[in-house]
């Protein structure tokens, strides 16, 4: 039987107890993330398991954190949760079952009432459930239906578009120490018309990698993601590989890296010690290319990313991190492997062939139901031309805040996010070494030489409806193709003219706006409606939409084209 942490006493046992071992991880914009972000700022207290803001967190972290406020409220009454709340919780750790364990010895999946066919939903989250000993596994399907049409006022023609995603994932770990995580699935989608822009500019399918564009403006694309995770020390050192995404912030909007690129081979090791977590992560990316259509191998090049990360008390969490670009394969070497903040900054000094930048990013509780967050990357500072853009000077910054309960309006959440890039920001003296991926933006899909205002409200009059709207203002630098003025990351500071040849106010604004409401008919099921506006460079409009989901998020495509 799987060692316990904790031992409740029998009077709570519906409060689950912590395991060790090795697991797959939350998927990135799940339920789950709002929930860990509303109970931590909440409770006032950072979750001390989790620390430099890298996603995706693993489901063993989660599932604790859960268990341990659902601990804290029953057995010592330290929060006060609304019956929402409460009921998101169980939902969570049902979700994440694989990773407690109750005084009888089952773990914490919740047990269906009516099985299908005897073997099929014993639990109410999974399709397939086994768990012994030594292995567990979960079998779910993934489907996304949707379907929109376009209700720009004065509009000629109305757009119709959907999204049509059928697969499956699976996920386990063995003797409690080996994690797998599997994603199989097709995805044929017509989306609105600024992603369409976006490929016709870019040659690439936001956020999926090897695609098909059909003549009547339809995407095809198989989607494949996995990976192993290994618990090589357990409670210190862990390690992971396969095929995904990563996210590295706080915010709706990464400027480090994004998962809303495509997916990509990685290596992620992290190392818990005195206090303090290391991450390292290794990554093979794919470099600019013409564009699809031949069955040439893609241009390969490689990145690495370094963060130290620290809580200090229990409402302040600041991390330092290094991150690197090291164009085609023969400009690695063994020495960028090196799992040590600050090595790529010194072999950049010493002239090596790559693209360094430095940064850092924090998450601070302020006060009860408040928390603020932010990250900050440079490339090259000069102060002299701070207050011009130029490739002498180049950073991103981020600062959000987000605000539980608003004005104690219980399950009301508000959140308030400003991205400002300057231009040139992650461009590079080679075109291998810009940061991108699969010809997309590696971090903020707009590229550079932008601010960006988001405004986010979420409200559940009922554990099972979920009231979401977003709005987004865009003020950018309009492309001066063939000519670098920083705004196309794509291109390279040799293309870089001089500042007098670059008209730098010429601006272009876009919006976003986007308000949903979904029912979850059951576990990770939605039914849902809504609508979107967008207005960018070259379009804007308007479109309803209707819907299911089952296990997989949303998707918005916050473009400005």
């Amino acid at each position: 039987m799987k060692r316990k942490l904790y031992l409740l006493p029998l009077l709570l046992a519906s409060c689950c107890t912590p395991l060790l071992g090795q697991d797959a991880y939350m998927p990135l914009n799940s339920e789950e993330y709002h929930l860990y972000h509303r109970l931590e700022a909440i409770s006032g207290r950072l979750n001390p398991a989790e620390g430099g803001s890298y996603l995706p967190l693993g489901r063993k972290t989660g599932a604790d954190f859960f268990n341990h406020i659902k601990r804290s409220t029953i057995q010592f009454g330290r929060y006060t949760l609304s019956g929402r709340d409460q009921y998101q919780i169980d939902r969570a750790i049902g979700i994440n079952g694989e990773w407690t364990e109750d005084a009888t010895g089952m773990d914490g999946a919740r047990p269906s009432k009516r099985p299908v066919l005897r073997y099929f939903y014993t639990t109410k989250e999974n399709l397939l459930h086994y768990h012994g000993d030594d292995f567990f596994v979960a079998v779910n399907p993934v489907l996304y239906l949707n379907a929109g049409l376009d209700i720009t006022p004065g509009s000629n023609t109305r757009q119709h578009t959907f999204t049509n995603f059928r697969g499956g994932e699976i996920r386990g770990r063995i003797a409690n120490r080996i994690g797998f995580y599997t994603l199989l699935g097709d995805n044929q989608e017509r989306p609105f018309v600024n992603v369409g822009n976006w490929e016709t500019r870019y040659k690439s399918f936001p956020g999926n990698d090897f695609y098909r564009r059909l003549d009547n403006g339809t995407f095809d694309a198989f989607v494949g993601r996995g990976y192993f995770t290994v618990d090589i020390v357990p409670r210190h050192f862990k390690l992971a590989f396969g095929y995904d995404k990563q996210f590295i912030g706080n915010g709706i909007r990464s400027l480090v890296q994004s998962n809303e690129t495509a997916a990509g081979t990685f290596l992620r090791l992290q190392t818990n010690i005195g206090g303090f977590q290391v991450d390292n992560l290794y990554q093979e990316l794919v470099s600019d290319f013409a564009g699809l259509g031949n069955d040439d191998r893609l241009p390969r090049k490689y990145a690495s990313f370094h963060q130290v990360s620290r809580n200090i008390g229990s409402r302040l969490s600041i991390a330092l991190f290094e991150s690197t670009m090291y164009g085609a394969s023969n400009d690695f070497k063994l020495t960028n492997l090196i799992p040590v903040i600050y090595v790529n900054t010194l072999m950049r000094a010493l002239e090596a062939q790559q693209k360094t930048s430095l940064g850092l990013q924090f998450k601070y509780l302020p006060a009860r139901s408040v928390q603020l967050y932010g990250q900050a990357m440079a490339d090259r500072i000069d102060f002299r031309k701070a207050a011009v853009p130029t490739a002498k000077s180049t950073f991103a910054a981020q600062l959000g805040v987000r605000y539980f309960n608003a004005f104690t309006l219980s399950n009301l959440d508000l959140q308030a996010e400003v991205n400002h890039v300057s231009p040139f920001m992650y461009q590079s003296n080679e075109r291998t070494q810009n940061h991108t991926h699969y010809n997309q933006p590696l971090a903020h899909p707009m590229g550079a030489g932008f601010t960006e205002v988001i405004g986010k409200a979420r409200y559940q009059p009922h554990a099972r409806i979920y009231i979401d709207a977003i709005g987004s203002f865009f003020k950018g630098i309009t492309p001066a193709v063939p000519f670098n003025n920083g705004s196309n990351i794509h291109m390279t500071y040799q293309e870089w003219i001089s500042d007098h040849h670059i008209d730098y106010q010429k601006y272009y604004t876009g919006a976003y706006l986007n308000g949903n409401i979904a029912y979850e008919l059951f576990t990770n099921f939605f039914l849902e409606a809504g609508g979107t506006y967008t207005k960018g460079l070259n379009s804007s409009g308007a479109i309803a939409y209707g819907g299911l989901r089952w296990n997989i998020s949303r998707k918005h495509y916050m473009l400005y084209n």
